[in-house]
């Protein structure tokens, strides 16, 4: 099942991006304004591992969940 805010697979606009030596290209999404890119893409824009990706998005997971409860005044 595809989460509610993954655009469907048949919208949207397919950029390429490659660099001047031809060494990397990455392939992004656009998408009501939004940019989508994998996992795998991410680890190749940046030049990192797949898990140091998965580290920061977990990370990043925690950090907005812990914001949500705080803005909704449950700190638990």
């Amino acid at each position: 099942m595809i989460p509610a805010d993954d655009p469907p697979d048949d919208t949207g606009e397919f950029l390429f991006y490659q660099t001047d030596d031809a060494k990397s290209r990455i392939q992004l999404r656009l998408h009501d304004g939004n940019v989508w890119l994998t996992q795998r893409q991410l680890s190749d824009l940046y030049q990192v591992s797949l898990p140091t990706v998965n580290e920061h998005l977990a990370t990043f997971t925690m950090i907005r969940n812990y914001r949500q409860r705080q803005l909704s005044g449950n700190s638990g």
